[in-house]
């Protein structure tokens, strides 16, 4: 059955690149998701019978986008499928597809992807990225990721970087709104007059600016060294099942008073047992977490771990952590590439009105609670001593 595929210029070259990762970074209106299906199409055709991934950055928008798109382009072209609502997952006569949310990216484990789709893949944090290298990778498959810019995060450094330097594996179109013929040029000259300059850059143009509400913006990144025994260490947890497990590690100087986040963990769908594994390597690091989750610290603490519930102010340990950062006190090794992704992203919540609310946009920020914990909970501004000599207890996590 032959059908009619209409694309614009910068779609059809993605459909006819047969390089590894593919993206359309643009513009809104420049077709990404309606690109979707018909590249999903053409591609299940060329390879019947492999199994296929499409992402959004959450369950609601997986429904309210992609799953929508792909369905509506089988039913107007009378393709035979059917979709499991409850696993979301689509049977096909090309092939089989699985709706997986980029909240979740190890449920892609165990899928050898021919083909991957991130839909909006701005949104997602770098673990999604890693795992969708790691499962298209089997087969030879094509990673195609359709966005507008959301921040200078992951997208911008494994992407838009590496394009921008020839990398040969990479195809990239950046189109904005009137690349589209068909977009209303009132919408565009509205939005240039209302938005903010950088908003306007990334949401209509398609290019990547650092967006105004960082929460962290002064942060430094320094080379991987290995901190001394004499110094101390501790942890911050931030625990998940759906959204992922992170831990983060800091070490203290106890001579110059710097601190350094020299290791990282994040990963989703761990169970109690799962987690004191990760931990139970360094039982006697003093660790601090979410203190919401009474029944894991609880858990964690019988069996040996040394943990503790952070404290919980979150505006207050958010503001201790960024003058850490802007004393040039606290700094990030370079290997904490997750770290770096959710710092580059972390920003203030708005409202409807675009003002600013002292309270985070909860994406991506698992690392960042898990910081903030140890930020918190320890006193990091204190002399080591007392004018007695006594050394502090408590408040320098030694409880």
């Amino acid at each position: 059955m032959k059908i009619e595929i209409n694309l614009l210029p910068y779609q059809l070259k993605l459909l006819k690149s047969d390089k590894k990762y593919l993206a359309l970074i643009g513009g809104t209106g420049t077709g990404k998701t309606y690109f979707a299906p018909r590249w999903l199409y053409v591609k299940m055709g060329q390879y019947p019978g492999e199994e296929w991934i499409v992402s959004a950055p959450t369950i609601p928008m997986l429904k309210r986008n992609p799953v929508k798109y792909i369905e509506r382009f089988f039913k107007g072209n009378k393709i035979p499928y059917h979709l499991n609502k409850s696993d979301l997952e689509m049977e096909t006569q090309y092939g089989k597809i699985y709706f997986i949310s980029a909240e979740n990216p190890d449920r892609m484990q165990g899928i050898h992807a021919k083909g991957i789709i991130g839909d909006e893949a701005g949104m997602y944090d770098m673990l999604w990225w890693d795992t969708a290298v790691q499962r298209a990778s089997f087969t030879g498959g094509q990673v195609l990721l359709l966005t507008t810019p959301y921040s200078e995060n992951w997208l911008k450094k494994e992407i838009w970087k590496e394009w921008k330097e020839g990398d040969p594996d990479i195809a990239l179109v950046n189109p904005t709104s009137l690349d589209n013929p068909f977009y209303p040029v009132k919408e565009y000259e509205r939005a240039k007059r209302k938005l903010p300059d950088w908003r306007f850059r990334m949401m209509y143009e398609g290019k990547f600016v650092k967006p105004a509400g960082l929460i962290y913006p002064d942060y430094e990144v320094v080379d991987d060294f290995l901190p001394p025994s004499s110094w101390y260490r501790y942890r911050g947890v931030d625990f998940g099942f759906n959204n992922p497990f992170a831990v983060t590690w800091l070490a203290e100087d106890p001579i110059n008073q710097g601190l350094y986040v020299y290791k990282e963990y994040k990963k989703s769908g761990l169970i109690i047992d799962d987690m004191y594994d990760v931990l139970a390597g360094e039982p006697d690091i003093v660790t601090y977490g979410d203190p919401a989750s009474k029944e894991s610290l609880e858990t964690l603490k019988a069996k040996g771990i040394n943990i503790y519930a952070a404290k919980k102010d979150v505006l207050n340990g958010i503001l201790q952590v960024g003058s850490l950062f802007k004393s040039k006190k606290l700094k990030i090794f370079k290997s904490c590439k997750y770290t770096i992704d959710e710092l580059d992203s972390y920003q203030w919540d708005t409202d409807k009105a675009g003002n600013r609310l002292d309270k985070p946009k909860k994406k991506n920020d698992h690392l960042m609670d898990g910081l903030r914990y140890i930020v918190s909970s320890v006193d990091f501004e204190s002399p080591y001593e007392t004018e007695e000599g006594e050394y502090l207890e408590d408040d320098r996590g030694w409880a």
